[in-house]
């Protein structure tokens, strides 16, 4: 996967609800493993899920921009995030 080429979202749900509707090559179902914030150069959600069937891993990544907070325009944050949940 390209990520110069972010999935746009409006809402966390939709990150996983998009990655329940995808597949492995396989054919396998995928099962998200970790999920990371950042905010440079923009925001975004990174998840990494792995395929139930034949173990391959893929990740995925999200434009949150359209719901991650701002304020006057700008984001609430002053320095760049890195958040990490579920360990791979």
């Amino acid at each position: 996967m390209k990520f110069d080429n972010p999935i746009r979202v409006n809402g966390v749900a939709e990150e996983y609800d998009y990655i329940a509707n995808q597949h492995c090559k396989c054919g396998g179902e995928l099962e998200i493993m970790r999920q990371e914030f950042d905010s440079v150069p923009y925001p975004r959600d990174i998840l990494f899920a792995k395929c139930e069937k034949c173990s391959a891993k893929r990740q995925f990544l999200f434009d949150i921009g359209s719901f991650f907070p701002r304020d006057n325009g700008g984001f609430l944050i002053d320095r760049p995030l890195n958040r990490s949940i579920k360990t791979w």
